[in-house]
């Protein structure tokens, strides 16, 4: 959950309160602080958007970039207002095309599942 304001109910059902208020007890007061519930949203579709609310963008124009996990960035979704830099960056490419994708119940269809 780390520093994040907006989560979906599927993440929030799997937090285990034990270790969180174990960590926040260790490590003192910004770790107490860290312990707050952020908002929880319906599902991924509408976390992304009280995310993009919250901060003042518009989806249009908003930077968004969604990467597999932290060990793998060789393969990035990023939103199309980025473009422009990923233009003009000698070392990234762009391999595809394809806008998000949410299944009936507002899942995110993962992008990586979405490559042709």
């Amino acid at each position: 959950m780390g520093l994040a304001n907006v989560i979906t109910a599927r993440l929030a059902r799997q937090i285990d309160w034990k270790a969180v208020y174990t960590n926040a007890l260790t490590s003192g007061v910004l770790g107490m602080w860290r312990t707050s519930m952020p908002m929880t949203m319906a599902d991924d579709r509408r976390t992304i958007q009280a995310a993009l609310r919250g901060c003042g963008e518009e989806q249009e124009s908003a930077r968004i970039v969604f990467m597999r996990d932290t060990l793998t960035l060789d393969r990035l979704w990023v939103s199309p207002s980025l473009r422009p830099n990923v233009e003009a960056h000698p070392r990234l490419k762009i391999i595809d095309e394809r806008p998000l994708a949410f299944d009936a119940d507002g899942v995110m269809c993962s992008p990586w599942d979405l490559s042709p």
